[in-house]
Parts: structure tokens; sequence; C-alpha cells
């Protein structure tokens, strides 16, 4: 039947479409084997045979005469129909009016044959004496006959035709004439001679009916419906954006499958790679659907948001889409596209928690951030690794650093500080921000926590020295005799300031670092740093530490220089010295180092009087004098109560305490020091002298062996304090602790 042309044509379509871009396979070949002898009259077959590899199907055309020849049937070839379940296209025809065969046959379910065989029988009346060439041919989807179970046509075919003679009859009587023409003609005229030229069919539209919008991540479908009268099968095209939208599968429309058996062409493809498919179905045995419905539905998923377009178009075997029973195109088809929206997915995102380290960093130095952030409710496969965290300091942004697993937690995070940031800081309580500000599938938050700058020991920014002893820098101030306040007070000494260093580490580290005097650990809870860190806490444990180092801890520098009261003369009424020590650089009762008691017993020797070099003792002089801090307490490491009192306001000095915080007081016989400590409302007198056991009492003086007070009267100031500022008022009695 004509309606066949459908399948047939479709189905070659796409096989050339097809064929444009996928791998064409090679070799075999392809051969018409007639009988050798035939006689006018005479039923016979003619073997179409091929010799090949894996191939899955065959299309082909054979010609003839059709004076000489009639053919009846063709059968599927054994080497086919061997292989498995097969189906012959319904396109297949026979015109014995213009000698034309049409055939094509393909295996189903991706079955293939290899080897030779027959692949395909015509059956043929021998109609009269003559010669007939056999002429084979592919088609259009399969231009060397053979094709793959992907549809793909085999290059490289011989194809090789035959011809036949017919001999007439060996005995021509009038009644095997007469008898032969109304034997063929009647049962060969239906499929020999075709109905008459048919009438073109018209009318109808074909529409691609989609949802209103999609989300991505969802799948939906897109019914492609029809509208027309008496029509058989369909050819479409359907082109679509493949960055938006994902063909997944075609079914077959209800109003076809409804009407009958329908058959979809194999070569039915789906290209998401270009974002197009290509669709042929038709029913069988001549049946139409008239009216209204569903011819196929397509299956997609929404990939992201956008708007694809869904242009409908027609095969080259159906321009317009629909075909009737005898495969002929219908004109006039309104063909309608679509498009479809898709819109974002709706977001489910998982909250977050972040936690901050708090963190201690002396001023000027680096420190490591820290943070750790947590998912609350995570959904499965949710990662709170590699997300974006801002870190701030007071409001303050400083930069940004990735989540990652550390020490195995996940959603760790840190941020180093560099010297640069913290030395622009105040001493004191800072807050660090750690901040993430969400994305697709985290909610934003952020953490809090407490950065305490700590000050750091070094020279103090509000000294006018540049340099100590012998630079001659400072006031003239006059403790034991005259002196320049620099060459006293070294807040420049690299030596000194490795002695604050000491205290400042002790502190830092809980007082387990190594070196460490045995009072720290009494210190560190003294000054309140057991009980959590402030910037206060550590600048009194520092201050402490470098008191009781030079107190009862006897660190930095060890008992009283006796020697100079001798070198004075007045050693009966000091320490254990003797008589006979009157009048030179020595104490019989004590035990000095080896530079200390080297030192001679002469007169003045420099600024100071009694300093003149620090390698060469000979050259200083055991004179009752001021000497330079580094020289008591680096060097000789003894001294007098002025000795010890400038090295404690020296390290102060160096450790954060400022000119108007740390003194040394000179009283009458006496010098101690006056400090402010931090967040007391008054100052405490310090005493540090001979490595007095109470050095520090807090609230009130240090003993009561010296009159610490007595020449202090009420509001009053005492013009007896220094430091390397030079001389200045000492505080009021009112402003000290333990003199009201």
């Amino acid at each position: 039947m004509k309606f066949d042309k459908v399948f047939l044509s479709s189905f070659l379509v796409l096989f050339v479409l097809i064929s444009a871009s996928l791998p064409v396979q090679a070799a075999g070949t392809v051969s018409v084997i007639p009988p050798s002898t035939v006689n006018a009259g005479d039923i016979f077959t003619v073997e179409i045979r091929a010799a090949a590899d894996k191939f899955a199907g065959a299309g082909f055309v054979l010609t003839y005469d059709g004076k000489v020849l009639s053919a009846s049937k063709v059968e599927t070839g054994s080497m086919l129909s061997g292989a498995g379940s097969y189906l012959e296209s319904p396109g297949n025809s026979i015109d014995n009016k213009n000698g034309k065969i049409k055939y094509t046959v393909s295996l189903t379910g991706g079955a293939t044959a290899s080897g030779s065989g027959g692949i395909a029988k015509v059956t043929f009346t021998a109609l009269s004496a003559g010669t007939s060439a056999l002429s084979l041919s592919g088609t259009d989807a399969a231009p060397y006959v053979l094709v793959d179970a992907n549809g793909d046509p085999l290059s490289g075919v011989t194809i090789t035709g035959a011809s036949i003679d017919v001999k007439a009859s060996a005995t021509p009587t009038p009644n095997i004439t007469a008898t032969a023409t109304p034997n063929v003609t009647p049962t060969l005229t239906p499929t020999i001679t075709p109905t008459s030229t048919p009438i073109v069919p018209t009318g109808g539209n074909v529409s691609v009916s989609v949802p209103s919008t999609a989300k991505a991540g969802e799948t939906f479908t897109v019914p492609i419906t029809a509208t027309a009268n008496n029509f058989s099968g369909v050819g479409f095209t359907l082109t679509y954006d493949k960055s938006i939208i994902k063909a997944s599968k075609v079914d077959i429309g209800g109003f076809l499958s409804s009407a009958g058996t329908v058959l979809e062409s194999p070569g039915n493809r789906i290209d998401n790679a270009t974002g197009a498919l290509q669709y042929t179905v038709s029913l069988t045995g001549g049946k139409t659907v008239s009216g209204s419905g569903t011819i196929a539905t397509v299956a997609f998923t929404a990939l992201s948001a956008g708007t694809s377009t869904l242009d409908l178009s027609g095969t080259t075997a159906a321009p317009n889409i629909l075909v009737d029973a005898d495969g002929n195109p219908f004109t006039g088809v309104t063909i309608n596209d679509g498009s479809v929206k898709v819109e974002a997915a709706a977001i489910i995102k998982t909250a977050t928690s972040v936690t901050v380290s708090s963190k201690i960093v002396k001023k000027g130095g680096t420190v490591t951030l820290e943070m750790q952030m947590s998912l609350l409710n995570a959904t499965k496969g949710i990662s709170a690794d590699n997300r974006d965290i801002s870190w701030y300091i007071d409001s303050t942004y400083k930069g940004s650093s990735k989540t990652s697993t550390i020490k195995g937690v996940s959603g760790s995070a840190t941020y180093q500080l560099a010297s640069s940031d913290t030395s622009a800081l105040t001493t004191g309580s800072h807050i660090i921000k750690a901040e993430f500000k969400g994305d697709d599938d985290l909610y934003a938050s952020s953490g809090t926590n407490t950065l305490t700058v700590l000050p750091s020991v070094g020279i103090p920014s509000d000294t006018t020295c540049t340099a100590g002893w012998p630079s001659h820098q400072g006031g003239t101030i006059k403790l034991n005799d005259n002196n320049y306040a620099c060459d006293l007070f070294e807040v420049t000494n690299s030596g000194l300031l490795a002695l604050a260093q000491e205290a400042e580490d002790s502190c830092l580290n809980a007082c387990s670092n190594s070196g460490a005097h045995g009072y720290c650990t009494s210190i560190y809870t003294m000054s309140g740093l057991s009980s959590g860190v402030t910037a206060e806490k550590f600048k009194k444990c520092v201050a402490l530490y470098e008191i009781y180092a030079l107190g009862p801890a006897a660190k930095y520098m060890k008992d009283y220089f006796y020697p100079e009261i001798c070198c004075g003369g007045d050693c009966p009424a000091y320490g254990d010295c003797a008589s006979s020590d009157n009048g030179k650089c020595s104490c019989q009762g004590r035990t000095y180092g080896s530079k200390a008691k080297s030192i001679p017993c002469q007169g003045n020797v420099g600024q100071p009087s009694g300093w003149a070099s620090d390698t060469d003792m000979s050259k200083n002089s055991c004179v009752f004098s001021d000497i330079p801090a580094h020289a008591s307490a680096n060097i000789i490491s003894t001294g007098t109560c002025v000795d010890y009192s400038v090295v404690v306001t020296t390290l102060l000095r160096m450790s954060g305490y400022s000119k108007t915080e740390a003194y040394s007081m000179t009283g009458p016989g006496h010098e101690y020091n006056v400090v402010k400590f931090p967040g007391d409302a008054k100052y405490t007198i310090i005493d540090t002298v001979g490595n007095y056991p109470t050095p520090y009492r807090p609230s009130n003086t240090p003993g009561t062996w010296f009159q610490y007070c007595s020449y202090l009267s009420g509001t009053s100031t005492y013009t007896a304090c220094s430091n390397d500022a030079g001389p200045t008022s000492c505080p009021a009695k009112s402003e000290i602790y333990g003199c009201t």
C-alpha cells in the first residue's frame, strides 16, 4: 500500500540526518544472484546476497524490464531473519509498471549479522522472451545498501547487479500464451499498478503545548498536539536550548496509539549536545485518525533558569509534519512553536553558626586568628569547607580566607594578622569578627571574640633619650652626685631590654618558659592573669616580675654593694664589713662577683663619677656614687639603693609605663620607687634594695623599716623624683597608698 511510504520516507530521512554526524562503517559486497536459465512463463526467485560484518539492515532499489519480468513479492533473506527479530518497512513497494522494487528491512534490539548470505529474495514471473538487466542501488538512507545498528550507512560496499535472459517457451502454443496472460495480469495488477494520482491532503495544525513555568531541577513534559482529518503518521524535528532544558524521551501520543498499531522509526533520535530531537511514527494497516489529540509527548529536565524556545518543524518526508495513509505529506498545516520559562530552583539553605577564638598578641607582634563554622541541620552532601570568610578588627575589614578541614575539623579558617596591623592597635581589648556572608547553600552568620593587645617592651615612646651612657643626654639630676638622666636611666640599652623581654615572656607564657624566676607563679596570680588576660593585668604582671627579680628572687642584682660605703670610710656602721675595710672597695663579710670585687677605691673617674669603662674595671671607682643601670644589672650585678631604684625605673619605663607612672624617689638617706599600676587610683611605693623580701604590698608601703611617708606633708609635693625625663615633682602624699 502507498500508506507505507511514510515509514520509509521518515526512516530514510532520519538515517540521512544522523549519518552526517556519526562515524561511517566500511567494506562489504552486495550482489544480485539470478538463476542461470529462465523460460517465458516460469516463476523464479532472484536472491540479493551480502557479505559484510556487523550490519543490521538493508535498503535497496532493484530495477528491471517490466515487459520481460513481473515481480510478485519480496521476502527477507535468511541471513537477517536468522539473526533475530526484524522489521520490514511498511513503505516497501513493487512497481511492475516502471520495473522498480523498493525494499527496506532492519534487525531490532541492536542485533547485527556478519558473514555472507541472503538479505532478500524477489519472486518474479517471466513474461516474455528477452533480456532484462537487474540493476541494484542503495537508498537515500542506505546509499550502499547496508547500514549498522545505529542506522549509519556502511561505506565502501561493492554493489553488483546482473541480467537475465528469458527464452521463448520450448512449445510456444497458443494455449500457453492465452492462459499465461490472464494468470499473470490479474494477480500482479494490485502490486504492479499504483492507484491513480493521489489527492493531496490539506489543512490542520500542529502545536507545542508547554507548562507556564518549570523550576530548575524539575522534570516536565511537552505534548505535541495535532488537529486534522484522515492523517496516518507524523514526522517532526523539535529544537530547544540545550543549556536550559534537556530531553530524555519521546512517547507516542494517545491520539495515534488508540487508533491501532503504530510503528516508530528506529531512526528516532534525541541529541542533547545540539539541542534537537527527531521523531517519526505511523499507524499501520492503512488506518487514519481525525480530530484533535496528542501525537507525541516529550519529557524534559529543566537545567537552569532562562527561557528556551521550542521550534517545531517537519522532516523531508513530512515537511508539514502530517502524512496520510498513502504517505502523502499534508499541505496547508499551521505549525505553532512554543517556549518554556525555567525559574531558578527553590533554594533550601542550611543555617550556620560561627565561633571565633579569643586571641592575645603583643603590640607589634603577629597573631593567627581562628574561627570554625558549624552547619545546623545540614542537607546531605553540603560541606562547610571552601567558604569565604571576611575578617574584621573593631569593624575595620582586614582581609579574607577560605574554610577548610584543619586538624580534622571542617569549616575551619585562619587569618594571619600582621605586625603592622597590631602595631596600629592600642593596647587593650579589641573585637575580632569573622563573617560568612552566605551563598547558594548556606545562610550567613558571624561570630566575635576578644583580641587582647598587650603592651610590648621596648624603648618608651615618650622618652627624649636616643642613647644611654655615655651619651650625656637628658636633664641633670642629683642622686648621690650630679648626672645626666639618660646616662643612668638607660631606656635604650639592649641588654636591659633583654631583661624586660624575659619578664614579658614569663607573663605571656604563664611562667612556663625556661628561666622564669621562682616568684613568677605567685606574681601571675597576684596580677590577676590567672583569672583572665587583659592588657592591664599583663602590664602589671611584667612590672611585678621585674620588681621581684630585683627583690627577693635576686635574679638581676644581688645583695647590697657595701664596698661603696667602706670606700668612703663608713664600714663599721654597715653590714658585715670590718674596720679594716675602711678606705677600700671591700667588705670581708660579703661575697660579690669578680668584676664588682675588682673595682678599685679611687676618686672620681668620669661622669658618672664612679663609672668609666664596661670592660676594664680598674678604670672605674668604688666611690659612693651613681652608676648606669646597665652596669648595675648586667656587669657587677649589685648596687646600693640608688642603683636598685634606677634599674627598677628603667625596666618599668621599657615595659610600657609612662614617664608619669614610674619614678625613682629620693628620701632622707634612701632611694626607692613610686609606681602607678594599671587600674590603681594611687601610686605604690616599691623598695627592692638589697633584695628586700617585700618589695610590693598592695595599697600599702613595702614595710616599716624606713619611714617612706614621713617627709611628705599633706598634699604638698617633694621635688626628689626622677626618671629618663629628668627631675620632676613627686606625687603628693595623698596620691600614694599607705601615706594618708
